[in-house]
């Protein structure tokens, strides 16, 4: 422990270890960020070679539930990778705490492992086979998000050709062609099989055997599950890669639509079938009546969708977004040509900014766009250059890779179109918004930088121009601070400018908001990365400068708070956090009850928000520690033995409950965090020994 690596990487603990190889976490101390540390040691064996073959397997690949390859070091007779720190617990260790899981939560899951492994059978001609898809390599990250580690045995196959290889996997997870005496011809169908199996484990804790039917069926071992489940594990785990899913997209397709795959369900198509034919055949007998009615029935349909369309609107002004998205949907019905409303209604299925996940929201709101209407040949508004337009720019917003390929791709399709090309159609900054979908869409390593800072120069420039509507000005604002911020490091003043272009974007939105016309709903987003890109500036200062931006970000935090209320406590605690690193740097090296009462007011701060979410959620674990840290902190400033007894209590309370109920669940970050609230307890004298 304390090595440093390339004069940058400080190892801090270790994360566990296998026969060659050893994973620590490090801490970055030129940015303070945390990463995973692998190491092996630096010798002419086949666990080496077949390391360095997963580094650079890994180093090829860019999806943001896999851990990306940042830095490779080889330091005399050891080789070091420096990798994605994922903070979290494996599933395995979380259903042996907690039990199987609930259907629900396992659906969420296997949809997201399902686009991870179509990712890797289609980033490259031949499909990339996991071949160790299983609980203990899936880790439930502190987001909510499974993420996909160790990749030691994954493998580009030849679609259709025999691994003449070593057989790899894990018993009971592993597909009948894995095994030494099965055909060894692997695909995508062979990572199906295993990730069926792990479902099969997750729902009922049961392991899997060894095939044939290696999984029985779950409502078996629980009645009180899904036929729909059940189907779909079935039919993942058959011995014959030709009875499974043959795609994560028919996966994936079943796991949406699962109330379909019951018996009841199917029973109720069977009769609207019945029904549909009988209406087929009265429509035939009165051919001739629907031919008179026709122009009547146009007529109808005009009056239905302007009586929809006024609905909507009405709603929309009052305040019922989901009411007005459910009448937009009823006028395209009526009347699928309508520009407008297709407009109206993705303004409406887009979250307010109090939304309890924003991000989550407005994917949901693309893709149902995208699904619906643009890609969706049978729809009016198929590839149509406008609406492409207005969600390719939404894309760049939630900013992930999938979501920014799309932009990328509908850019180009616009550029492409006739409307573009003969000037029907005013795409405001579209030059600039596809160069920023280019150069964002490409791995760290490939990124243009050069062409994204002109980009977001010239975007900067075209934003000072007053003709611009109020809506596209503070898109312009918001999208500018989102790339300043995803790119902190590599693009120049990014943190000045994150400050300099949030104060005119909110001076633009105070001068506006009592206008009725007002309909920019991303405020709150806007503010919270503002909040949360000066507070990690304030991280990484090692200056003075460091008070300016902790300073700036308690302002975003305030200014978030007279508009809205602040529900995140993982947002909430970097307010508290901000007051306690400002009285950190000033009473460092202080002697115990020197501090000024300026100092003293800001763990005071910190206390006190720490306080409210511990009350409002006693079981926020980190919330506990680093309210131990104030409290140490804030007695040590004082030095008044009250406010020490309150200290020494709370760290008794808490040691107690973390020896106890906390032991098993704690993620490594909680870890690091409490052997760190120790060293402080022990250094201010406050316990005996660590």
């Amino acid at each position: 422990m304390g090595k440093i690596l390339k004069d940058r990487y400080e190892l801090l603990t270790e994360l566990g270890h296998g026969g060659m190889s050893t994973v620590y976490l490090a801490r970055d101390n030129n940015l303070g960020s945390y990463w995973a540390v692998k190491q092996m040691k630096n010798n002419a064996t086949n666990e080496l070679f077949a390391f360095k073959q997963e580094v650079e397997l890994l180093a090829g690949l860019n999806h943001p539930d896999i851990p990306r390859i940042v830095d490779r070091i080889e330091d005399n007779d050891d080789y070091y990778v420096v990798m994605d720190f994922v903070d979290g617990v494996s599933l395995s260790k979380k259903l042996i705490t907690e039990g199987p899981v609930d259907e629900d939560t396992l659906i969420n899951w296997s949809k997201m492992l399902c686009a991870i492994l179509k990712y890797l059978h289609t980033v490259r001609s031949n499909p990339i086979v996991y071949r160790d898809m299983k609980p203990d390599n899936i880790i439930l990250s502190q987001s909510g998000r499974v993420k996909l580690i160790d990749f030691g045995i994954a493998k580009e196959c030849v679609r259709g050709a025999v691994d003449k290889g070593e057989c790899y996997g894990t018993r009971g997870y592993a597909a009948p062609e894995q095994y030494k005496n099965g055909s060894n011809i692997l695909d995508e169908r062979t990572d199906i099989y295993s990730l069926g199996c792990t479902m099969f484990y997750l729902i009922t804790g049961q392991t899997p055997g060894k095939a044939p039917n290696a999984c029985p069926p779950v409502r078996t071992i629980n009645p009180n599950l899904s036929e729909g489940i059940q189907y779909i594990i079935s039919k993942a785990t058959q011995d014959d890669p030709a009875d499974r899913y043959q795609s994560c997209d028919e996966m994936i397709s079943d796991l949406e639509h699962i109330t379909e795959l019951s018996y009841e369900y199917r029973e109720s198509m069977r009769k609207k079938l019945l029904s549909f034919c009988l209406c087929i055949l009265l429509a035939l007998v009165f051919t001739g009546v629907s031919i008179w009615g026709y122009i009547r029935i146009q007529n109808d349909k005009a009056d239905k969708f302007q009586s929809s369309y006024n609905m909507g609107f009405s709603l929309e002004r009052s305040g019922d977004y989901a009411g007005a998205a459910d009448y937009y949907t009823k006028a395209i019905s009526y009347n699928g040509q309508d520009y407008n409303t297709y407009v109206k209604l993705f303004n409406a299925l887009l979250p307010r900014d109090n939304s309890e996940d924003y991000a989550e929201g407005t994917k949901l709101a693309i893709d149902q766009m995208c699904g619906t209407y643009i890609d969706n040949p049978s729809s009016a508004m198929y590839k149509d250059p406008r609406l492409m337009f207005i969600v390719g720019k939404k894309c760049i917003e939630v900013n992930e890779i999938s979501y920014i390929l799309k932009a990328s791709e509908y850019f180009s399709l616009i550029k492409e179109s006739k409307m573009y090309i003969e000037g029907q159609y005013a795409f405001v900054n579209l030059e600039q918004y596809q160069l920023i979908a280019d150069a964002m869409s490409n791995t760290i390593d490939t990124q243009d930088f050069n062409g994204l800072e002109s980009a977001i120069r010239e975007l900067e420039e075209v934003n000072n121009n007053n003709s611009l509507s109020l809506e596209d000005r503070l898109q312009n604002y918001y999208t500018l601070i989102l790339i300043y911020s995803t790119y902190p490091t590599t693009l120049e003043n990014s943190y000045e400018k994150i400050q300099q272009l949030g104060l005119e974007a909110y001076d633009l939105i105070n001068r506006n908001m009592d206008d009725e016309n007002f309909s920019f709903n991303s405020i709150y987003p806007l503010y919270e990365m503002l909040a949360i890109g000066n507070y990690n500036a304030g991280l990484t200062a090692t200056d003075e400068s460091m008070i300016l931006y902790f300073t700036q970000s308690i302002e975003w935090f305030d200014h978030l708070e007279e508009l809205y209320k602040i529900s995140d406590n993982d947002l909430y605690i970097k307010k508290a956090n901000a007051y306690e690193k400002m009285f950190a740097y000033y009473t460092r090296g202080q002697s115990a009850g020197t501090a000024s009462r300026d100092s003293i007011r800001l763990i005071e701060s910190a206390i006190s928000i720490y306080e409210k979410i511990y009350e409002k959620d006693p079981s926020f674990l980190m919330c506990r520690i680093k309210l131990g840290f104030a409290y140490a902190e804030y007695a040590n400033a004082t030095n008044n033995q009250k406010d020490i007894t309150n200290a020494k209590d709370f760290y008794s309370a808490l040691s107690s409950d973390i020896s106890g109920r906390y032991q098993s669940g704690m993620s490594t970050t909680e870890i690091f965090q409490w052997n760190s609230l120790t060293d402080l307890m022990s250094n201010y004298g406050y316990i005996a020994d660590k």
